[in-house]
């Protein structure tokens, strides 16, 4: 079935969209420029035919995992130093609302929204199932890997660590960084020089 492109959109972005089936009906989440031009556009986060976003700023990028959309939120033409608010809203039904103003990358797959967030000089890495933000790392070396089954994947001061949402539990997986990872929710799948390896996510 052809998605129609809503009125008052006058292109979409082509980039950075993504969809899920919930109860059996697709919900597909992307974004679409609806005014402006240039560097002075305005861009809108869309659930189908639904506009999610005001319709004021710098709206793009939604991520979901069929329970939640996520997507960043910016002043139009962006901020100097990158970062975004992430906005996020409940596929059931409700307003969407900020969990940070101050946003660098996000992920949001299988009921784990990780982020992380500038605070000054330094950076945070931060996730959530839908309460209160947990603190992952305080290092300003930290990098958020993937996100799936529950878990976030992390490295921190050149070691790669898992975070699991159930238990707080954080686990030492690698010892170094690889070059590559791919993360699944049956495991970490990585790659060191020319060897591929597989690991748990527990």
């Amino acid at each position: 079935s052809k998605i129609s492109q809503p009125a008052g959109v006058n292109y979409v972005g082509n980039t950075d969209y993504d969809l899920a089936v919930v109860n059996g009906v697709l919900r597909f989440f992307f974004w679409g420029q609806t005014g402006g031009e240039g560097t002075s556009s305005r861009f809108d986060v869309f659930d189908g035919a639904t506009r999610l976003s005001a319709g004021s700023g710098r709206n793009i990028y939604p991520q979901t995992d069929g329970v939640r959309v996520a997507w960043q939120q910016s002043p139009v033409g962006g901020t100097a130093d990158g970062s975004f608010t992430l906005m996020v809203q409940p596929l059931s039904g409700g307003g969407a609302s900020a969990v940070s103003t101050a946003a660098t990358r996000f992920m949001l797959r299988d009921g784990v929204l990780a982020w992380i967030e500038k605070t000054g000089a330094s950076q945070t890495l931060k996730a959530s199932t839908g309460g209160a933000a947990n603190t992952l790392s305080s290092q300003s070396s930290a990098s958020l890997l993937g996100v799936a089954g529950g878990h976030v994947v992390f490295s921190e001061r050149g070691k790669v660590y898992t975070w699991k949402a159930s238990s707080g539990q954080q686990t030492l997986k690698i010892d170094t960084v690889p070059a590559q990872t791919l993360t699944t929710p049956s495991g970490l799948i990585f790659s060191l020089g020319n060897q591929v390896y597989r690991t748990a996510l527990d």
